[in-house]
Protein backbone atom coordinates (compact mmCIF):
# COMPACT_ATOMS: atom_id res chain seq x y z
CA UNK A 1 0.00 0.00 0.00
CA UNK A 2 1.12 3.40 -0.80
CA UNK A 3 0.42 6.44 -0.04
CA UNK A 4 1.43 10.38 0.06
CA UNK A 5 2.21 12.72 2.87
CA UNK A 6 -1.02 13.83 5.21
CA UNK A 7 -3.29 11.11 3.45
CA UNK A 8 -1.78 8.30 4.42
CA UNK A 9 -2.76 7.54 8.66
CA UNK A 10 -6.35 6.27 7.95
CA UNK A 11 -5.22 4.18 4.47
CA UNK A 12 -2.61 2.60 6.52
CA UNK A 13 -4.68 2.12 10.02
CA UNK A 14 -7.56 0.36 7.28
CA UNK A 15 -4.21 -2.09 6.02
CA UNK A 16 -4.51 -5.56 6.16
CA UNK A 17 -2.31 -7.18 8.92
CA UNK A 18 1.32 -7.85 7.33
CA UNK A 19 0.45 -5.52 4.37
CA UNK A 20 4.11 -3.36 3.22
CA UNK A 21 3.07 0.35 3.50
CA UNK A 22 5.15 2.97 1.71
CA UNK A 23 4.87 6.70 2.51
CA UNK A 24 5.23 9.26 -0.49
CA UNK A 25 7.34 12.13 1.58
CA UNK A 26 6.02 14.45 -1.20
CA UNK A 27 6.13 16.99 1.19
CA UNK A 28 8.81 18.63 3.14
CA UNK A 29 9.42 18.03 7.02
CA UNK A 30 7.75 21.13 8.59
CA UNK A 31 9.48 20.88 11.76
CA UNK A 32 12.68 20.90 9.73
CA UNK A 33 11.21 23.47 7.59
CA UNK A 34 10.04 25.91 10.34
CA UNK A 35 13.58 25.92 11.53
CA UNK A 36 15.10 26.90 7.61
CA UNK A 37 12.75 29.55 8.18
CA UNK A 38 13.29 30.76 11.12
CA UNK A 39 17.04 30.90 10.14
CA UNK A 40 16.40 32.84 6.87
CA UNK A 41 14.50 35.42 9.06
CA UNK A 42 17.20 36.29 10.84
CA UNK A 43 19.46 36.50 8.43
CA UNK A 44 16.74 38.69 6.57
CA UNK A 45 14.55 40.34 9.29
CA UNK A 46 12.91 42.73 6.61
CA UNK A 47 11.56 39.81 4.76
CA UNK A 48 8.25 39.80 5.90
CA UNK A 49 7.31 36.52 3.94
CA UNK A 50 9.84 34.48 5.76
CA UNK A 51 7.70 34.93 8.68
CA UNK A 52 3.94 34.32 7.04
CA UNK A 53 3.92 30.85 7.23
CA UNK A 54 3.97 27.96 9.54
CA UNK A 55 2.30 24.42 9.92
CA UNK A 56 -0.19 24.11 12.12
CA UNK A 57 1.06 21.72 14.85
CA UNK A 58 -1.61 19.62 14.51
CA UNK A 59 -0.18 19.13 10.92
CA UNK A 60 3.38 18.31 12.19
CA UNK A 61 1.82 15.56 14.18
CA UNK A 62 0.24 14.29 11.61
CA UNK A 63 3.50 14.07 9.26
CA UNK A 64 5.15 12.71 11.74
CA UNK A 65 2.75 9.63 13.03
CA UNK A 66 2.45 8.75 9.23
CA UNK A 67 6.29 8.08 9.26
CA UNK A 68 5.77 5.79 12.90
CA UNK A 69 2.98 4.02 10.90
CA UNK A 70 4.90 3.64 7.24
CA UNK A 71 7.07 0.32 6.74
CA UNK A 72 9.17 2.51 4.15
CA UNK A 73 9.91 5.82 3.13
CA UNK A 74 10.04 7.46 -0.37
CA UNK A 75 11.96 10.64 -0.28
CA UNK A 76 12.76 13.13 -3.22
CA UNK A 77 16.41 13.96 -1.92
CA UNK A 78 19.67 13.59 0.08
CA UNK A 79 18.40 16.10 2.04
CA UNK A 80 15.35 14.36 3.15
CA UNK A 81 16.67 11.23 3.30
CA UNK A 82 19.38 12.32 5.43
CA UNK A 83 16.52 13.94 7.91
CA UNK A 84 14.88 10.55 8.21
CA UNK A 85 17.43 8.48 8.89
CA UNK A 86 16.92 7.89 12.11
CA UNK A 87 13.39 6.45 11.39
CA UNK A 88 14.95 2.48 11.54
CA UNK A 89 13.14 1.77 8.12
CA UNK A 90 14.19 1.79 4.56
CA UNK A 91 14.53 5.25 2.83
CA UNK A 92 14.04 5.32 -1.01
CA UNK A 93 14.45 7.81 -3.81
CA UNK A 94 11.18 8.57 -5.46
CA UNK A 95 10.96 7.58 -8.78
CA UNK A 96 9.41 10.92 -10.59
CA UNK A 97 8.49 10.96 -14.82
CA UNK A 98 12.17 11.50 -16.72
CA UNK A 99 12.56 14.67 -18.12
CA UNK A 100 13.42 14.68 -22.02
CA UNK A 101 15.20 17.89 -23.30
CA UNK A 102 17.40 18.92 -25.88
CA UNK A 103 20.55 20.32 -25.14
CA UNK A 104 20.10 24.33 -24.21
CA UNK A 105 22.13 26.36 -26.78
CA UNK A 106 23.43 29.52 -25.99
CA UNK A 107 23.83 32.99 -27.53
CA UNK A 108 27.51 33.14 -27.68
CA UNK A 109 29.02 36.81 -26.21
CA UNK A 110 25.94 37.81 -24.71
CA UNK A 111 26.39 38.37 -20.83
CA UNK A 112 25.82 35.34 -18.72
CA UNK A 113 22.03 34.64 -17.97
CA UNK A 114 21.30 33.19 -15.06
CA UNK A 115 17.54 31.37 -14.05
CA UNK A 116 16.62 31.35 -10.43
CA UNK A 117 14.60 28.18 -9.69
CA UNK A 118 11.04 28.42 -8.48
CA UNK A 119 9.23 31.93 -7.47
CA UNK A 120 11.29 34.79 -6.62
CA UNK A 121 10.81 34.57 -2.82
CA UNK A 122 13.17 35.11 0.21
CA UNK A 123 13.21 31.37 1.00
CA UNK A 124 13.82 30.17 -2.73
CA UNK A 125 17.46 32.45 -2.24
CA UNK A 126 16.32 35.41 -4.04
CA UNK A 127 18.03 37.96 -2.21
CA UNK A 128 20.79 35.56 -2.07
CA UNK A 129 20.71 35.22 -5.68
CA UNK A 130 20.15 39.33 -6.26
CA UNK A 131 23.85 40.10 -4.40
CA UNK A 132 25.83 37.40 -6.76
CA UNK A 133 24.39 38.83 -9.58
CA UNK A 134 26.49 41.28 -10.88
CA UNK A 135 27.18 41.42 -14.26
CA UNK A 136 24.69 38.67 -14.73
CA UNK A 137 20.94 38.90 -16.51
CA UNK A 138 19.33 37.41 -13.77
CA UNK A 139 16.09 35.85 -14.99
CA UNK A 140 13.44 35.29 -12.31
CA UNK A 141 9.76 34.15 -12.07
CA UNK A 142 8.05 36.38 -9.92
CA UNK A 143 4.65 36.15 -8.19
CA UNK A 144 3.21 36.26 -4.55
CA UNK A 145 6.06 36.73 -2.21
CA UNK A 146 8.45 38.33 -4.30
CA UNK A 147 11.49 39.82 -2.24
CA UNK A 148 12.66 42.33 -2.56
CA UNK A 149 9.71 43.47 -3.96
CA UNK A 150 11.41 45.90 -6.70
CA UNK A 151 13.28 42.91 -7.65
CA UNK A 152 11.92 43.81 -11.49
CA UNK A 153 13.15 47.34 -11.41
CA UNK A 154 17.17 46.01 -11.20
CA UNK A 155 18.97 47.01 -14.41
CA UNK A 156 20.06 43.27 -14.55
CA UNK A 157 16.75 41.62 -13.84
CA UNK A 158 14.15 40.70 -16.10
CA UNK A 159 10.84 38.37 -15.74
CA UNK A 160 11.66 34.78 -17.46
CA UNK A 161 9.41 33.78 -20.27
CA UNK A 162 7.79 30.50 -19.86
CA UNK A 163 9.39 29.25 -22.91
CA UNK A 164 12.67 29.60 -20.78
CA UNK A 165 12.03 28.26 -17.89
CA UNK A 166 10.27 25.20 -19.48
CA UNK A 167 13.04 24.83 -22.13
CA UNK A 168 16.40 26.55 -20.48
CA UNK A 169 16.81 27.84 -24.26
CA UNK A 170 19.68 30.30 -23.51
CA UNK A 171 19.82 29.69 -20.03
CA UNK A 172 23.87 29.46 -19.10
CA UNK A 173 23.25 29.01 -15.37
CA UNK A 174 20.52 27.26 -13.58
CA UNK A 175 20.36 28.59 -9.72
CA UNK A 176 18.72 26.85 -6.55
CA UNK A 177 20.00 28.67 -3.30
CA UNK A 178 17.14 27.82 -1.31
CA UNK A 179 17.22 28.61 2.37
CA UNK A 180 14.54 25.39 2.54
CA UNK A 181 13.82 21.64 1.34
CA UNK A 182 12.52 22.11 -2.37
CA UNK A 183 12.46 20.10 -4.96
CA UNK A 184 12.52 22.12 -7.98
CA UNK A 185 11.80 21.41 -11.59
CA UNK A 186 13.83 23.15 -13.35
CA UNK A 187 17.10 21.46 -11.83
CA UNK A 188 15.95 17.90 -13.23
CA UNK A 189 15.21 19.86 -16.69
CA UNK A 190 18.90 21.08 -15.98
CA UNK A 191 20.14 17.65 -16.09
CA UNK A 192 18.09 16.57 -19.18
CA UNK A 193 19.46 19.94 -21.16
CA UNK A 194 22.64 19.64 -19.71
CA UNK A 195 23.07 23.08 -18.16
CA UNK A 196 25.62 23.63 -15.10
CA UNK A 197 23.28 24.42 -12.13
CA UNK A 198 24.17 25.38 -8.17
CA UNK A 199 21.96 24.58 -5.46
CA UNK A 200 21.97 24.22 -1.87
CA UNK A 201 21.89 20.61 -0.30
CA UNK A 202 17.83 21.43 0.54
CA UNK A 203 17.32 21.65 -2.90
CA UNK A 204 19.85 19.51 -5.21
CA UNK A 205 17.49 16.14 -4.83
CA UNK A 206 19.20 13.66 -5.69
CA UNK A 207 21.42 15.13 -8.47
CA UNK A 208 24.84 15.27 -8.19
CA UNK A 209 25.63 19.48 -8.93
CA UNK A 210 27.53 21.98 -7.46
CA UNK A 211 26.24 22.39 -3.68
CA UNK A 212 26.87 25.59 -1.87
CA UNK A 213 25.12 26.39 1.97
CA UNK A 214 22.40 28.79 2.16
CA UNK A 215 22.76 32.61 2.54
CA UNK A 216 25.88 33.53 0.90
CA UNK A 217 26.05 35.06 -2.11
CA UNK A 218 29.67 35.38 -2.23
CA UNK A 219 29.78 31.61 -2.28
CA UNK A 220 27.58 31.09 -4.74
CA UNK A 221 28.85 33.18 -7.03
CA UNK A 222 32.44 31.79 -6.79
CA UNK A 223 30.57 28.01 -7.45
CA UNK A 224 28.73 29.79 -10.70
CA UNK A 225 32.08 29.88 -11.70
CA UNK A 226 33.18 26.00 -11.15
CA UNK A 227 29.49 24.63 -12.25
CA UNK A 228 28.94 21.71 -14.00
CA UNK A 229 25.96 20.31 -15.75
CA UNK A 230 24.40 17.79 -13.20
CA UNK A 231 24.53 14.01 -13.41
CA UNK A 232 21.55 12.16 -12.77
CA UNK A 233 21.48 10.45 -9.45
CA UNK A 234 23.44 7.05 -9.53
CA UNK A 235 20.79 4.53 -8.70
CA UNK A 236 17.60 3.84 -10.94
CA UNK A 237 14.88 5.07 -7.72
CA UNK A 238 11.94 2.77 -9.59
CA UNK A 239 14.82 0.13 -9.26
CA UNK A 240 15.31 0.56 -5.70
CA UNK A 241 11.46 0.63 -4.68
CA UNK A 242 10.94 -2.65 -7.28
CA UNK A 243 13.58 -4.09 -5.34
CA UNK A 244 12.20 -3.30 -1.76
CA UNK A 245 8.17 -4.66 -3.51
CA UNK A 246 10.35 -8.50 -4.72
CA UNK A 247 11.78 -8.57 -1.52
CA UNK A 248 8.44 -8.37 0.41
CA UNK A 249 6.97 -10.59 -2.03
CA UNK A 250 9.57 -13.40 -1.57
CA UNK A 251 9.34 -12.84 2.06
CA UNK A 252 5.44 -13.55 2.30
CA UNK A 253 5.97 -16.58 0.28
CA UNK A 254 8.68 -17.90 2.48
CA UNK A 255 7.04 -17.29 5.74
CA UNK A 256 3.83 -19.50 3.85
CA UNK A 257 3.65 -22.83 5.32
CA UNK A 258 3.96 -25.87 2.73
CA UNK A 259 0.83 -28.31 2.58
CA UNK A 260 1.66 -31.94 2.72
Amino acid sequence: MIAPSLAARATFAAAPSGCLKILVEDLPSFRQLHADLDVAALAHPDCRFLRRYRAPARLVARQEAERVLADALLVRGRYAAEQRSGAGKPILPLPLPRVELARATHAPGARRRVLLVGLATARNGSMEALQASGDWELLVRPGEGMEPADLLSRPNVRAARPSEIATLEGIDLVIAPAWCESHPEELRRAAAARVPAVATHRAAGWLDVTEIPPGNPSVLRAAAERARPPEPGATDPAAALQSLIRGEADRRMLAVPLEG
